[in-house]
């Protein structure tokens, strides 16, 4: 038996690496891979704030919450992008 992982970008084009997967969602985007990845990044830590505040909330909870959001939406308007990640 042999398990073969796709990955599929948001465009619905598949891809067997996921760096290529990664590059292509970037460009699509108008990005370079290393903002795509910063991106990415930001928005994790916006669930990770998120999940934090539901489990304990609080004004140290609240606060991390609003500067993650905070973050992700100066860097969507820095480039272009839209709540749902397309350029504008």
């Amino acid at each position: 038996m042999k398990q073969i992982i796709l990955w599929e970008t948001q465009d619905g084009l598949q891809f067997k690496n996921k760096k290529e997967a990664e590059a292509h969602e970037a460009s699509c985007l108008g990005l370079t891979l290393n903002e795509y990845y910063m991106l990415k990044d930001l928005e994790e830590q916006e669930k990770q704030a998120s999940c934090d505040l539901s489990y304990s909330r609080n004004d140290e909870t609240l606060e991390a919450y609003n500067i993650a959001i905070k973050q992700v939406i100066y860097f969507r308007e820095l480039h272009n992008l839209s709540a749902d990640g397309s350029i504008l």
